[in-house]
Formats: structure tokens, sequence, C-alpha cells
């Protein structure tokens, strides 16, 4: 039998939702492939295909993930996306407690992700 801690599991927990959350503060930049369209779906199964919208207007937002398939709000509709025929980029945010100096230049704690630490 193998025993967990308090604090094992709230550690588990908050992986957890950072996960479900990454994909929903992500962006969906382009299509897989070049193609012109993409296949959308009423929800979020292979089963349910709504029919092919126009591959533009760029990023669109995802909503949620379930599944392997992306909620969004097109330009030309809303639905659910195939995870495999998008690309997706994070949305990256810093938040600092203590604000980093004004210089940001290579070199410098300023120029990367760990702009906050302080020297």
């Amino acid at each position: 039998m193998i025993e967990t801690s308090g604090k094992v599991l709230a550690a588990a927990l908050l992986l957890g939702a950072a996960c479900a959350a990454h994909a929903q503060n992500a962006d969906i930049v382009s299509q897989m492939g070049g193609e012109k369209e993409i296949r959308l779906y009423k929800s979020p199964s292979k089963k349910d295909f709504a029919g092919m919208i126009p591959a533009q207007g760029f990023p669109w937002k995802v909503k949620s993930k379930s599944k392997g398939f992306y909620e969004v709000a097109t330009p030309a509709g809303s639905g659910w996306v195939n995870s495999l025929d998008v690309n997706t980029a994070p949305t990256a945010m810093v938040v600092c407690t203590v604000p980093p100096g004004s210089k940001s230049i290579a070199g410098s704690m300023n120029a990367s992700s760990d702009r906050c630490r302080q020297p």
C-alpha cells in the first residue's frame, strides 16, 4: 500500500490545475500543414463533425481543452478543433512582487525569464 502525505496530494492537484490552465491560456496561431480550412466539431469528438471553416483570423483564443480538442471562437464560427490540426503558443505573463530594474540588456537577469529574481 502506498501512503501519500497531504503535501504530495496538494502538489499533484496543483500540477494538474496548472496543466489545465496552460491549455486555456493558449492561442491557436496557425493550422498544421498550411491547409486553407480547418475541421470544426460540435463537441470534443470526431463523431460530431460540423464542417470546414477558413484557416484565417489568427490568433484564436482557446476557451477550454477536452479529449485532445480545443474549444475556440473564430471569426467564422464557434466550436471545437482537433489539437492535431493546429499550432498553439502559450500566453506568457510575468508578474513580479518587486519590479525589476529599468535596464533590460542581454546578459542581465532582466532579459530572461528570471527577471523577477533579485540579486
